[in-house]
């Protein structure tokens, strides 16, 4: 704590602390300690460093200001007050009582035992404490005691303190002294070393923490690439499967080989739905983007969550006042929110009550850290069930995929990842909180998003199937089994298909017209082109370059998931410009005919 001699500062919890080691003086603030006890408004000012330092520290600063200078005390009393130590204790308790210090009694004193008692009654610390919530006793007039007494007594004591109140309601505090090796300096040097310690090991343990954090995150990412992997070369094999079964379908006409073909077809449909929550989780789903009212997202939604939850579990929406826009993927968003629900509705078996909540959340620096995003205007749904909650075990794999509580066959473990990775793709958070038997909340933070706007809703289908005009249309793709399906379906759609493996034979086929009829009117109508090529140029680098030339040519993209591309491919319109794999006939006939009569 410094030297005793001259004037000591330093700066514990913010505030610097002076203390004069010659007079005996502290200060807080910049303000006199005995002033802090002389003013009530003052003294409040304490608590607040009070609690922050501890009270143990706290008490014993204080204890300290006040033993010093009690040489100068000690000789005033036996040398000015008083024959004896006793004598003069008491007429120094009353002179410093008149002052409104207290009044001083002394009715054990033993200088052999090295023992004394003194009870102050009305001390001026205790009386100046009445306005504070949590008092902290009186630790000047006993650091003020410790002093007095290791001259009187001749020995090194220690000094303990009562607080209590009298039969007539008067504040008494009892000091009993007794000979201790103990001193203040040795005990604040202790002090801090435990607290030291104490801040090592807190420490210690955050940094544990982060690098468990850290280890989470990279083997959340490594789950990621690999399963991005994976739904990739899954994707393209699923068209090709879905894309000959619907071709062999069409030349069916046994009822029990047509039944047994549309198992199949929906059997690939079902694969292809893991494969949109394998790409979800691993930030690699193209998606549409736009400003989505979620409050109509969430009334558009009811019936469907009516019919995927039980009659036992009862649904409640509640929307903030003027609530905002977001800006996210509407399909994507109503596929996260059925996810949460099904989720809740295995945590509810006898029943329950799911809530929907939307508000607006404006975060700043320090809310927005706290959640891993920038900070600004956000959107926040939470979805709560009363169900069984998880165990913090549980809670640590909730988003992590294929992870799942439920019997073999009863669930993928898939939904909650993919819910994770589409709102991470979204620039949003995703928070979960839960206990065993009182149930769970996700809660989501999306981006802000810009009315007017028209909140995106999937589209009813219908029976008809545009054709083409004999329209010429470059298919660039790399994986032969998906070009030959893709050629297939646009040449019984009445268009003529030019094929290309890479962007450089695509490139090649146009600049030099090869194979190609010199009429203008048969010329390349359309780019189809995958996303991702082999050869280090990409299907949106391919498309710059070729409307470098062509600069009206439309393009369609067709893709299993944007791969290194996935911040320009989540700027595609999948309504119109990008086509998810796998892909029927149908989809693709809409698709092309959207963009040739858009000439987009």
């Amino acid at each position: 704590m410094g030297s005793r001699v001259g004037t000591t500062s330093t700066e514990i919890a913010g505030v610097e602390i002076c203390w004069d080691a010659d007079s005996g003086s502290m200060s807080f603030y910049g303000i006199p300690a005995s002033t802090f006890w002389l003013n009530p408004s003052l003294l409040r000012m304490l608590t607040p460093l009070r609690d922050e330092m501890g009270s143990d520290l706290f008490s014993l600063l204080i204890a300290q200001s006040s033993s010093l200078g009690t040489d100068e005390d000690y000789h005033t009393i036996v040398t000015v007050l008083g024959e004896t130590f006793e004598e003069g204790f008491l007429a120094w308790g009353h002179v410093v009582g008149a002052a409104g210090w207290g009044r001083f009694e002394l009715p054990h004193f033993d200088r052999e035992a090295c023992e004394a008692t003194v009870v102050i009654r009305s001390p001026w610390e205790l009386v100046m404490q009445e306005s504070v919530e949590d008092p902290w006793g009186c630790p000047f007039l006993r650091g003020k005691m410790i002093g007095l007494f290791n001259h009187a007594l001749g020995h090194g004591c220690w000094a303990d303190e009562r607080s209590f109140e009298a039969d007539d309601g008067e504040q008494v505090v009892e000091i009993s002294i007794y000979a201790s090796e103990k001193t203040i300096d040795d005990e604040l040097e202790g002090l801090r070393e435990e607290l030291a310690r104490e801040r090592a090991r807190a420490l210690q343990d955050e940094v544990a923490r982060l690098a468990e954090q850290l280890q989470q995150a990279q083997k959340m990412e490594a789950i990621g690439q690999l399963t991005g992997g994976i739904a990739h070369d899954f994707n393209n094999l699923l068209t090709v499967i879905h894309g000959n079964l619907e071709l062999i379908g069409a030349s069916i006409t046994d009822q029990r080989a047509t039944d047994a073909m549309q198992r199949a077809r929906s059997a690939t449909r079902s694969a292809a739905t893991l494969t949109r929550r394998l790409l979800a989780f691993s930030r690699k789903q193209p998606l549409s983007p736009q400003s989505v009212d979620l409050a109509e997202l969430v009334v558009h939604m009811e019936g469907l969550l009516k019919r995927s939850l039980t009659e036992s579990i009862q649904v409640k929406t509640i929307t903030g006042p003027s609530l905002w826009a977001c800006h996210v993927d509407a399909a994507q968003l109503e596929a996260s929110i059925l996810n949460l629900a099904i989720n809740a509705r295995d945590a509810m078996p006898l029943g329950g009550t799911l809530t929907i909540e939307a508000a607006n959340a404006r975060l700043n620096e320090a809310h927005a850290a706290e959640h891993g995003i920038p900070p600004g205007d956000y959107v926040m749904l939470a979805v709560t069930d009363t169900g069984s909650g998880m165990a913090p075990e549980v809670l640590e794999q909730a988003f992590e995929p294929f992870f799942t509580t439920k019997e073999v066959g009863e669930g993928s473990g898939l939904g909650l990842s993919m819910v994770y990775g589409f709102v991470n793709q979204s620039n949003g958070h995703i928070d979960v909180r839960s206990q065993v038997g009182h149930g769970t909340s996700f809660e989501i933070y999306l981006p802000r998003g810009t009315f007017p706007h028209e909140a995106a809703r999937p589209t009813e289908a219908d029976d008809h199937l545009p054709l083409g005009q004999g329209e010429r249309i470059l298919v660039v793709e790399d994986s032969s089994p998906v070009r030959a399906v893709t050629v297939v379906f646009l040449e019984r759609l009445g268009y003529v298909a030019v094929e290309a493996a890479t962007a450089a034979e695509a490139l090649s086929l146009l600049r030099g017209n090869q194979g190609l009829d010199d009429d203008v009117n048969r010329d390349v109508a359309l780019l189809l082109t995958d996303v991702i090529l082999p050869g280090g140029v990409s299907g949106i680098e391919l498309a710059r370059k070729i409307r470098g030339s062509h600069p009206e040519l439309p393009v369609l993209y067709v893709s299993g998931y944007a791969g290194n591309e996935a911040s320009e491919g989540a700027r595609l319109d999948p309504a119109t410009n990008l086509l998810a794999k796998p892909f029927t006939e149908r989809q693709l006939a809409r698709r092309v005919a959207a963009l040739l009569r858009r000439g987009d």
